[in-house]
């Protein structure tokens, strides 16, 4: 990822790692998880927060460089005409409506290696 994304995924993935060592570091005697109970609990909703925005997948538009996004989509959009029906079976052509191709491409989920 060439923009903020790699940067919020980073900063994403240390709150993920903080949370769960405050988690680990408050203990886990009988007199701690009592005492420390709502901290733990912030922990690890932090934690829990972060996994859980980690785990969604890229869109075309938060992988690589405009020119590199250009390339892909320019590959996409051969691959998905023809002569008989120029761009009906698309799955970016007239997507939600009025929004051009390019913009549809960039929402969908990016596809690792291929122009799907």
């Amino acid at each position: 990822m060439a923009n903020n994304n790699a940067k919020l995924r980073e900063a994403l993935e240390k709150c993920a790692n903080m949370g769960e060592q405050i988690d680990f570091q408050l203990g886990s005697s009988d007199e701690t998880v009592y005492t420390f109970r709502d901290e733990r609990c912030l922990a690890h909703n932090i934690s829990e927060c972060a996994r859980a925005a980690l785990a969604a997948p890229p869109r075309n538009c938060d992988v690589g460089t405009a020119e590199e996004q250009g390339k892909r989509f320019t590959e996409f959009c051969y691959k998905n005409r023809n002569m008989e029906r120029c761009c009906g079976d698309c799955p970016a052509f007239n997507r939600g409506g009025f929004a051009e191709c390019e913009l549809a491409w960039a929402q969908m989920p990016y596809k690792e290696g291929g122009a799907e």
